[in-house]
């Protein structure tokens, strides 16, 4: 084939590579392992500062957690033996139980697993006390235009589970 025949002949389209989805999905059962949650963290410095210096380093205000998370890896293990749901899929997060998947999701993240459709699951960790700087006036510059709350919350998991696409039927 010369090089402008090649050049003006109309390609042939590949077929689309399958799209992979992202999904997230919470941890149940965390309420059960706070203790073994928290010991994954580390102390966040920025906890420590007073609203002046979180404003100074936030200008539109912002949530600081006493605890930051890294999470590297997540696991998923069916637990067939579980006395109390034989569906059951254990939560690993860097080889720390922390949790379940919620028994509505359990059949689907089943099929994912025995058909090697998990691309990457990704964990992510919040709660513990907190401060919160923030302010309902968009404009807001000043110190005292801003409140400062404190509260806490239970440590959560949640996971971000990238699933591939089921192949067409005909294909495997």
């Amino acid at each position: 084939m010369s090089f402008f025949s090649r050049l003006f002949s109309q390609k042939q389209e590949e077929p689309a590579a399958p799209v992979a989805k992202k999904v997230s999905h919470g941890v149940v059962g965390t309420n059960y392992r706070q203790k073994e949650i928290q010991a994954m963290g580390r102390i966040n410095q920025d906890y420590a500062l007073d609203k002046r210096a979180l404003l100074k380093r936030w200008p539109k205000g912002v949530t600081v957690y006493e605890y930051t998370f890294s999470p590297k890896k997540a696991e998923l293990v069916p637990e067939p033996e579980n006395p109390h749901d034989p569906k059951a899929i254990k939560v690993l997060v860097d080889g720390v139980h922390v949790g379940y998947i919620k028994a509505g999701s359990c059949a689907h993240i089943h099929k994912l697993l025995r058909d090697g459709r998990i691309l990457k699951i990704e964990p992510k960790i919040v709660g513990g006390k907190y401060k919160e700087l923030y302010s309902l006036d968009a404009g807001a510059r000043q110190l005292d235009d801003f409140d400062l709350d404190k509260g806490s919350s239970p440590f959560g998991v949640r996971l971000e589970i990238t699933e591939l696409p089921a192949p067409e039927k005909g294909q495997a």
